[in-house]
Protein backbone atom coordinates (compact mmCIF):
# COMPACT_ATOMS: atom_id res chain seq x y z
CA UNK A 1 0.00 0.00 0.00
CA UNK A 2 3.43 2.26 0.51
CA UNK A 3 4.25 1.56 -2.81
CA UNK A 4 0.76 2.48 -4.58
CA UNK A 5 0.34 5.63 -2.46
CA UNK A 6 3.75 6.85 -2.85
CA UNK A 7 5.75 5.37 -5.97
CA UNK A 8 9.19 7.18 -4.93
CA UNK A 9 10.38 8.71 -1.74
CA UNK A 10 7.78 7.63 0.86
CA UNK A 11 8.16 9.88 3.86
CA UNK A 12 9.08 8.53 7.44
CA UNK A 13 5.53 8.37 8.34
CA UNK A 14 4.32 6.40 5.94
CA UNK A 15 3.78 2.71 7.54
CA UNK A 16 2.04 5.67 10.33
CA UNK A 17 0.00 7.14 7.78
CA UNK A 18 -1.36 4.34 6.40
CA UNK A 19 -2.57 2.57 9.70
CA UNK A 20 -4.49 5.90 10.19
CA UNK A 21 -6.29 5.96 7.21
CA UNK A 22 -7.35 2.42 7.64
CA UNK A 23 -8.59 3.06 10.96
CA UNK A 24 -10.12 5.98 9.82
CA UNK A 25 -11.88 3.45 6.78
CA UNK A 26 -13.23 1.15 9.43
CA UNK A 27 -14.98 3.93 11.92
CA UNK A 28 -16.42 5.60 8.40
CA UNK A 29 -17.98 1.68 7.40
CA UNK A 30 -19.25 0.89 10.90
CA UNK A 31 -20.99 4.26 10.87
CA UNK A 32 -22.47 3.46 7.75
CA UNK A 33 -23.69 0.51 8.79
CA UNK A 34 -21.08 -2.00 7.23
CA UNK A 35 -20.80 -5.30 9.59
CA UNK A 36 -17.15 -5.98 7.35
CA UNK A 37 -14.40 -3.56 7.92
CA UNK A 38 -10.63 -3.89 7.16
CA UNK A 39 -8.70 -6.43 9.23
CA UNK A 40 -5.28 -6.48 9.46
CA UNK A 41 -3.37 -10.07 8.63
CA UNK A 42 0.92 -9.82 9.61
CA UNK A 43 1.67 -7.10 7.25
CA UNK A 44 -1.14 -7.64 4.86
CA UNK A 45 -4.98 -6.07 5.09
CA UNK A 46 -8.02 -8.01 3.87
CA UNK A 47 -11.65 -7.02 3.64
CA UNK A 48 -14.59 -9.32 2.56
CA UNK A 49 -17.38 -7.78 0.76
CA UNK A 50 -20.61 -9.19 -0.99
CA UNK A 51 -20.44 -8.83 -5.09
CA UNK A 52 -23.81 -6.14 -4.50
CA UNK A 53 -21.14 -4.37 -2.92
CA UNK A 54 -18.37 -3.69 -5.62
CA UNK A 55 -18.84 -1.96 -8.44
CA UNK A 56 -16.67 -3.95 -11.07
CA UNK A 57 -18.59 -6.81 -10.10
CA UNK A 58 -21.90 -5.65 -9.81
CA UNK A 59 -20.69 -4.50 -13.59
CA UNK A 60 -19.81 -7.33 -14.61
CA UNK A 61 -23.14 -9.37 -13.21
CA UNK A 62 -24.92 -7.21 -15.51
CA UNK A 63 -23.10 -7.78 -18.13
CA UNK A 64 -23.11 -11.44 -18.50
CA UNK A 65 -27.10 -11.48 -17.76
CA UNK A 66 -26.97 -8.79 -20.58
CA UNK A 67 -24.96 -11.67 -22.99
CA UNK A 68 -27.04 -14.78 -21.85
CA UNK A 69 -30.48 -12.49 -23.05
CA UNK A 70 -28.65 -11.77 -25.97
CA UNK A 71 -27.97 -15.73 -26.71
CA UNK A 72 -31.60 -16.26 -25.89
CA UNK A 73 -32.95 -14.24 -28.72
CA UNK A 74 -33.80 -10.87 -26.77
CA UNK A 75 -31.63 -8.19 -27.86
CA UNK A 76 -34.24 -5.36 -26.14
CA UNK A 77 -33.88 -7.10 -22.95
CA UNK A 78 -30.27 -7.23 -23.32
CA UNK A 79 -29.65 -4.04 -24.01
CA UNK A 80 -31.69 -2.92 -21.06
CA UNK A 81 -29.49 -4.86 -18.91
CA UNK A 82 -26.26 -3.03 -20.45
CA UNK A 83 -27.94 0.13 -19.77
CA UNK A 84 -28.34 -0.75 -16.26
CA UNK A 85 -24.59 -1.85 -15.94
CA UNK A 86 -23.05 1.67 -17.68
CA UNK A 87 -25.61 3.63 -15.60
CA UNK A 88 -23.31 2.46 -12.40
CA UNK A 89 -20.58 4.35 -13.69
CA UNK A 90 -19.94 7.58 -12.52
CA UNK A 91 -16.69 9.18 -13.72
CA UNK A 92 -13.38 7.63 -15.02
CA UNK A 93 -12.31 4.60 -13.40
CA UNK A 94 -10.47 5.50 -10.35
CA UNK A 95 -10.37 9.05 -11.35
CA UNK A 96 -9.32 10.71 -8.26
CA UNK A 97 -6.23 8.17 -7.58
CA UNK A 98 -3.63 9.52 -9.02
CA UNK A 99 -1.33 6.24 -8.28
CA UNK A 100 0.95 5.13 -11.20
CA UNK A 101 1.07 1.97 -10.08
CA UNK A 102 -2.93 1.65 -10.84
CA UNK A 103 -3.03 3.27 -14.43
CA UNK A 104 -3.54 0.37 -16.07
CA UNK A 105 -5.81 -1.25 -14.13
CA UNK A 106 -7.88 2.38 -14.85
CA UNK A 107 -7.15 1.86 -18.52
CA UNK A 108 -8.07 -2.14 -18.38
CA UNK A 109 -11.59 -1.08 -16.76
CA UNK A 110 -12.31 2.28 -19.13
CA UNK A 111 -11.53 -0.60 -22.14
CA UNK A 112 -14.49 -2.94 -20.63
CA UNK A 113 -16.82 -0.08 -20.43
CA UNK A 114 -15.85 0.70 -24.38
CA UNK A 115 -16.55 -2.65 -25.40
CA UNK A 116 -19.98 -2.94 -23.68
CA UNK A 117 -20.62 0.61 -25.03
CA UNK A 118 -19.96 -0.75 -28.38
CA UNK A 119 -21.85 -3.81 -27.63
CA UNK A 120 -25.01 -2.34 -26.91
CA UNK A 121 -24.97 0.20 -29.56
CA UNK A 122 -24.91 -3.03 -31.89
CA UNK A 123 -27.59 -4.47 -29.88
CA UNK A 124 -29.99 -1.26 -30.41
CA UNK A 125 -28.97 -1.55 -34.47
CA UNK A 126 -30.24 -5.00 -34.31
CA UNK A 127 -33.74 -4.10 -33.23
CA UNK A 128 -33.89 -1.06 -35.78
CA UNK A 129 -33.28 1.99 -33.09
CA UNK A 130 -31.61 3.97 -35.18
CA UNK A 131 -32.90 7.12 -34.97
CA UNK A 132 -33.62 7.02 -31.02
CA UNK A 133 -29.99 6.16 -30.89
CA UNK A 134 -28.50 9.77 -32.28
CA UNK A 135 -28.77 11.83 -29.16
CA UNK A 136 -27.20 9.03 -27.40
CA UNK A 137 -24.25 8.50 -29.88
CA UNK A 138 -23.88 12.73 -30.25
CA UNK A 139 -23.43 12.33 -26.31
CA UNK A 140 -20.91 9.35 -26.78
CA UNK A 141 -19.13 10.50 -29.74
CA UNK A 142 -18.04 13.65 -27.86
CA UNK A 143 -16.99 11.94 -24.69
CA UNK A 144 -14.89 9.72 -26.94
CA UNK A 145 -13.28 12.18 -29.69
CA UNK A 146 -11.55 9.30 -31.47
CA UNK A 147 -13.68 6.44 -31.04
CA UNK A 148 -14.26 5.36 -34.48
CA UNK A 149 -16.90 2.96 -34.02
CA UNK A 150 -19.62 5.16 -32.34
CA UNK A 151 -18.81 7.89 -34.87
CA UNK A 152 -19.72 5.19 -37.54
CA UNK A 153 -22.95 4.69 -35.92
CA UNK A 154 -23.85 7.98 -35.34
CA UNK A 155 -23.08 8.51 -39.16
CA UNK A 156 -24.89 5.53 -40.11
CA UNK A 157 -28.06 6.34 -37.53
CA UNK A 158 -28.54 9.83 -39.44
CA UNK A 159 -28.31 8.81 -42.82
CA UNK A 160 -31.57 6.13 -41.89
CA UNK A 161 -32.83 9.10 -40.88
CA UNK A 162 -32.50 10.68 -43.90
CA UNK A 163 -29.23 13.22 -42.58
CA UNK A 164 -26.95 11.89 -44.99
CA UNK A 165 -25.29 15.68 -45.32
CA UNK A 166 -24.96 15.74 -41.58
CA UNK A 167 -23.73 12.37 -41.62
CA UNK A 168 -20.92 13.25 -44.06
CA UNK A 169 -20.13 15.92 -41.48
CA UNK A 170 -19.67 13.51 -38.80
CA UNK A 171 -17.53 11.42 -40.89
CA UNK A 172 -15.35 14.78 -41.90
CA UNK A 173 -14.65 16.14 -38.65
CA UNK A 174 -13.69 12.78 -37.03
CA UNK A 175 -11.24 12.29 -40.06
CA UNK A 176 -9.66 15.83 -39.45
CA UNK A 177 -9.95 15.37 -35.60
CA UNK A 178 -7.68 12.08 -36.14
CA UNK A 179 -5.26 13.82 -38.26
CA UNK A 180 -4.39 16.99 -36.12
CA UNK A 181 -4.78 15.27 -32.46
CA UNK A 182 -3.26 11.99 -33.93
CA UNK A 183 -1.74 12.08 -36.90
CA UNK A 184 -3.64 8.88 -38.50
CA UNK A 185 -6.35 8.45 -40.78
CA UNK A 186 -9.37 6.54 -39.83
CA UNK A 187 -9.88 2.38 -40.46
CA UNK A 188 -12.00 1.29 -43.16
CA UNK A 189 -14.85 0.83 -42.22
CA UNK A 190 -15.04 4.46 -42.11
CA UNK A 191 -13.25 5.26 -45.02
CA UNK A 192 -16.09 2.17 -46.48
CA UNK A 193 -19.09 4.13 -44.80
CA UNK A 194 -18.48 7.47 -46.16
CA UNK A 195 -18.12 5.89 -49.53
CA UNK A 196 -21.46 4.21 -49.36
CA UNK A 197 -23.04 7.78 -48.37
CA UNK A 198 -21.55 9.62 -51.14
CA UNK A 199 -22.77 6.89 -53.88
CA UNK A 200 -26.07 5.68 -52.35
CA UNK A 201 -27.27 4.55 -55.65
CA UNK A 202 -23.96 2.31 -56.36
CA UNK A 203 -23.88 0.50 -52.78
CA UNK A 204 -26.96 -0.15 -50.52
CA UNK A 205 -27.78 1.04 -47.53
CA UNK A 206 -25.74 -0.24 -44.45
CA UNK A 207 -27.31 -3.66 -43.50
CA UNK A 208 -30.05 -2.88 -45.50
CA UNK A 209 -32.27 -6.38 -46.50
CA UNK A 210 -33.25 -7.23 -49.75
CA UNK A 211 -37.05 -7.62 -50.10
CA UNK A 212 -39.21 -10.58 -51.98
CA UNK A 213 -40.42 -8.15 -54.21
CA UNK A 214 -37.13 -7.61 -55.24
CA UNK A 215 -36.06 -10.99 -55.61
CA UNK A 216 -38.88 -11.30 -57.72
CA UNK A 217 -38.21 -8.92 -59.81
CA UNK A 218 -34.50 -10.04 -59.94
CA UNK A 219 -36.01 -13.55 -60.63
CA UNK A 220 -38.24 -11.97 -64.13
CA UNK A 221 -35.69 -10.35 -65.76
CA UNK A 222 -33.07 -13.49 -65.90
CA UNK A 223 -36.39 -15.30 -67.13
CA UNK A 224 -36.69 -12.77 -70.05
CA UNK A 225 -33.25 -12.32 -70.40
CA UNK A 226 -33.34 -16.12 -71.38
CA UNK A 227 -35.90 -15.59 -73.97
CA UNK A 228 -34.28 -12.82 -75.78
CA UNK A 229 -31.42 -14.88 -75.88
CA UNK A 230 -33.10 -18.12 -77.54
CA UNK A 231 -34.50 -15.80 -80.07
CA UNK A 232 -31.28 -14.07 -80.66
CA UNK A 233 -29.74 -17.64 -81.70
CA UNK A 234 -32.65 -18.64 -83.61
CA UNK A 235 -32.65 -16.00 -85.74
CA UNK A 236 -28.95 -15.64 -86.73
CA UNK A 237 -28.89 -18.40 -89.79
CA UNK A 238 -26.12 -17.12 -90.96
CA UNK A 239 -24.04 -17.95 -88.07
CA UNK A 240 -23.53 -21.59 -86.91
CA UNK A 241 -25.42 -22.33 -83.99
CA UNK A 242 -23.93 -23.23 -80.88
CA UNK A 243 -24.76 -25.85 -78.65
CA UNK A 244 -27.66 -23.84 -76.08
CA UNK A 245 -26.92 -26.36 -73.85
CA UNK A 246 -23.58 -26.04 -73.35
CA UNK A 247 -24.25 -21.84 -72.26
CA UNK A 248 -27.76 -22.84 -70.85
CA UNK A 249 -29.27 -20.59 -68.56
CA UNK A 250 -32.42 -22.00 -66.30
CA UNK A 251 -35.52 -20.79 -67.54
CA UNK A 252 -37.51 -19.54 -64.47
CA UNK A 253 -36.16 -18.82 -61.00
CA UNK A 254 -38.21 -20.10 -58.21
CA UNK A 255 -38.45 -18.99 -54.49
CA UNK A 256 -39.27 -20.92 -51.87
Amino acid sequence: MIDVVWPSSPPATARQQVQNCLGSLNSRLSDWGHTQTVQRHGSHYKISVSDKSVDERLFRSECEAAARLARNGDPTGASMRLRHALNLWHGDALEDIGSDQLAGEATRLEEIRMQVLEQLVDWEFTEGRYQEMIPDLRLWSETYPHNEHLHGRLAEALHRASRTSDALKVLRQLQQRLDRELGIKPGPAILNLEAQLHCPGQTSAPDSPISLETLQDICTTLTGLTETIRSMIRNTPTQRTPDFHSYRIDEGCRLN
